[in-house]
């Protein structure tokens, strides 16, 4: 069990994927990878810290995994971060 296969798991069980659609389960790895690493993938390691709108809540991620495996990393308007 790895932290991605919190998003592997059920990108492969919503788009159907096979244990052999190396490439599709690759790219949900790799998003996996994004959203665990969460407030670092929006606003915790930010260059400009004094451009965010509250330091205190980075945001949270969330990975919109298509069915291909690529990936658009997102959050809910208005949870910190950027």
């Amino acid at each position: 069990m790895t932290d991605a296969a919190l998003v592997v798991g059920p990108a492969a069980w919503w788009h159907g994927w096979g244990r052999h659609d190396w490439d599709r389960l690759a790219g949900a790895v790799v998003a996996g990878h994004i959203v665990e690493c969460g407030p670092q993938a929006c606003g915790g390691n930010y260059p400009f810290i004094d451009e965010l709108p509250d330091n205190r809540y980075p945001g949270f991620p969330i990975a919109e995994v298509r069915a291909d495996g690529s990936a658009v990393i997102t959050k809910q308007p208005g949870s910190g971060g950027r």
